[in-house]
């Protein structure tokens, strides 16, 4: 019997090897096909500092961000913070429209209200919506509010609630379907004298080129992205020659897709009916006019889009604060006074609440 046995493990084993090696073989291949990175040991490295530097992010935002500073910034305690906040962002978007308008090209600024909690109970739809109306007006920009139209549906059919706020297909759609209206009215110049343009000097976007994944979320929220040869989230490659107008879409995650397919972001669908331009998904999740007008000036106007459409959010009010991402990420994270003010009016009712 132990003959047997030793006879049929020796048999097996050749076997048991080769599908070792072709396993192994299959999974390399596998994964320079869809890893970002060329050695699987960097991949675990950037996974494990990501997971780290989320870790870090959120003790940053107890350690940084005032308690309830969203409430108390819509309050009226919080009115001389909220002015110092609106005419710093103005300072930026003014520049922004300057950089548009130095590239011969249009720009339109698109409202989405914002569907977090956070935001919902601090009542800053109407003071931020009415800011943004306010401010494009002055500046003669094209604005595009679309909170009634969303205000028609139910949240949980428009955005992912309860898991998440950001818009669900259906909201990318309805989006879409009032860009689609907005952008019917325009007509493009198409020059086809512009030469090709070398863009490997270009750094788009915050994830590298020419690769895809599917990445799962709470079990619940799998989707699929890919990012195209310049680093943006789109299906399509953006060739060196310019060979059709171009409309340049910048935003936050909103703009991004956060957690929906490549193809029913509200720009991949803006796309579908107009094949005859190349709609570019310029999101970046967790930007604001800071970084949306540094990653302008920087890279994204040598596309050199015919429209440019800024997606903005009551977010973008917050990233005016010194102690956001966006302040420390440009190295503009000195507190003013009225700041430091602001951040004790936040610990003490904080702390009257508490008590």
């Amino acid at each position: 019997m132990k003959i047997i046995f030793s006879r049929l493990l020796l048999s097996v084993t050749p076997l048991l090897v080769l599908l070792l090696i072709a396993e192994i073989g299959l999974s390399v291949v596998y994964y320079q096909i869809r890893g970002q990175e060329k050695l699987a040991l960097i991949g675990v490295y950037k996974q494990v500092r990501t997971k780290y530097l989320i870790k870090r992010a959120e003790v940053y935002v107890k350690e940084k961000f005032p308690p309830d500073y969203r409430i108390n910034l819509f309050s009226p305690q919080g009115k001389l913070m909220l002015d110092e906040l609106e005419i710093k962002y103005a300072k930026y978007f003014s520049t922004f429209v300057d950089e548009v308008e130095n590239i011969d090209a249009k720009l339109i600024v698109i409202y989405v209200p914002s569907y977090k909690v956070k935001d919902v109970l601090a009542g800053s739809r109407i003071p931020c919506s009415n800011f943004f109306t306010e401010l494009t007006k002055e500046l003669e920009v094209d604005f595009v509010n679309i909170a009634d139209s969303l205000d028609k549906y139910e949240v949980t059919e428009i955005t992912l609630l309860p898991i998440d706020y950001h818009p669900s297909r259906y909201g990318h759609q309805i989006i879409a379907k009032l860009l689609y209206q907005t952008i019917q009215g325009y007509t493009f110049d198409f020059n086809n004298s512009i030469n090709s343009t070398d863009y490997s000097n270009h750094a788009f976007g915050y994830i590298k080129p020419n690769h895809q994944g599917v990445t799962n979320r709470n079990n619940e929220l799998v989707h699929f992205w890919r990012v195209n040869n310049l680093g943006f989230r789109m299906n399509t490659d953006i060739p060196s020659k310019k060979t059709k107008s171009r409309i340049l879409i910048m935003g936050d995650s909103i703009t991004f897709g956060a957690n929906v397919n490549n193809q029913d972001t509200y720009s991949s669908l803006i796309n579908d009916n107009f094949p005859e331009l190349l709609v570019i998904n310029g999101g970046i999740s967790g930007s604001s006019i800071k970084t949306q007008l540094h990653n302008f000036v920087n890279s994204c106007k040598s596309l050199m889009p015919d429209l440019v459409i800024l997606q903005v959010l009551d977010n973008d009010i917050y990233g005016m604060f010194s102690f956001s991402v966006d302040s420390e990420y440009l190295g503009e994270s000195t507190l003013s006074e009225n700041e430091k003010q602001f951040i004790e009016l936040c610990r003490i009712n904080d702390n009257t609440e508490i008590q």
